[in-house]
């Protein structure tokens, strides 16, 4: 079945000339156009919401990729920003490959490829290489988008998590440094809680003459001659 706008003339010499068995509605201007109107406005509203959530993805911060069967279908503009690839360049790729781009010190982690083949979902970090001499890390997380569904659809979103890293790894060097004076230091420390001994470097150990298991827990007021001695210097 098939909808065609004739006027009854045309309607009549083309079900004479071709021998055909019509099926005719007869719609008046008015109705007709009435009926045209409705689909203006119901492609219209279309048309906004996906400008609307064109608008929204392009303006997050993060990297979002719709998947089908493990192939990039579509994505935002920050996912190709992030890659490094240039606009629509994405679209068809393996979702393995992704990461290779740029430089990316390797491709899409396995337990990410795995998760995202069996419909789980996965949280990952991703090297992403040094593009631009300072190293670059992703957080990518992987969900199905519809587990109901038969085919394998997923989004991914790509968080840039290298400001993250950096500020680890500063926490990591201070502590590193911390330990090292704790260590080496010629004076008697020891890490309290609770009254009792959580940690002690290696003087406190020579000064008290006990192992570093036995000073471990050790209740403060062992450390005195006498309790009467402990309360005296707390007090």
């Amino acid at each position: 079945p098939k909808e065609l706008s004739l006027t009854l003339e045309e309607c009549r010499a083309l079900t004479l000339e071709n021998n055909l068995d019509l099926k005719v509605q007869l719609i008046s201007p008015a109705i007709a156009a009435e009926k045209v109107t409705e689909q203006e406005i119901a492609l219209r509203r279309s048309d906004e919401l996906l400008r609307e959530l064109t608008t929204i993805l392009d303006g997050s911060p993060a990297g979002i990729a719709y998947l089908r069967g493990g192939i990039l279908v579509r994505c935002n503009r920050r996912f190709e920003r992030m890659l490094g690839f240039a606009p629509g360049a994405v679209a068809g790729a393996a979702f393995e490959e992704l990461f290779r781009h740029r430089g990316a010190a390797s491709p899409a982690p396995p337990e990410a490829a795995a998760a995202l083949a069996a419909g789980r979902p996965c949280d990952v970090e991703i090297d992403g290489g040094a593009p631009h001499g300072q190293p670059v890390w992703y957080s990518l997380s992987v969900r199905r988008a519809e587990p109901a569904h038969a085919g394998l659809e997923a989004v991914a979103v790509l968080t840039d998590i290298s400001h993250l890293k950096q500020q680890q790894g500063e926490l990591e060097r201070l502590l590193r440094e911390r330990d090292l004076m704790f260590d080496l230091s010629d004076v008697g420390i020891a890490w309290l809680r609770g009254g009792r001994i959580e940690r002690a470097n290696a003087a406190m150990t020579e000064l008290t003459g006990l192992a570093p298991a036995e000073l471990a827990g050790l209740p403060t007021t062992e450390l005195y001659e006498d309790r009467a001695a402990a309360e005296a210097f707390e007090q």
